[in-house]
């Protein structure tokens, strides 16, 4: 599977950054919201490629817990900081690596995603 050009039949925009790429998906408000990180080796202190789902620009908190949680699921994922999961990939575990791109799948597909969700209430 070429995650970019699934990623763009997907509907979701990639963005090239100076060290690695993002997944973005537009919202009925017209918003953008990153849910996915790549970096190849040598970047950010990781000797390997390294991909990560992102929840910090999901407003709702209970469903920004709920899918850093389906991140989580996927085995040998950590949590870095409070909104990204992280995995290291490595020729060991390519196919760990493809079960977290499946759940940004999944979960770009949840309706409550794209809605343009209401601004956050700190509980």
């Amino acid at each position: 599977m070429d995650l970019i050009s699934e990623a763009e039949n997907q509907g979701m925009q990639i963005y090239w950054g100076t060290k690695g790429f993002s997944l973005r998906l537009e919202t009925n408000n017209g918003n953008m919201i990153t849910l996915f990180y790549g970096y190849p080796p040598g970047t950010n202190e990781n000797e390997v490629t390294n991909i990560s789902g992102y929840v910090g620009y999901i407003e709702d908190l209970k469903l920004q817990s709920e899918i850093r949680q389906k991140f989580l699921s996927v085995e040998g994922t950590n949590l870095a900081g409070k909104y990204t999961v992280y995995l290291e990939i490595n020729k060991n575990n390519i196919e760990t690596g493809r079960q977290l791109v499946k759940k940004i799948w999944e979960i770009i597909h949840d309706p409550r995603i794209i809605q343009g969700l209401p601004p956050k209430v700190e509980e």
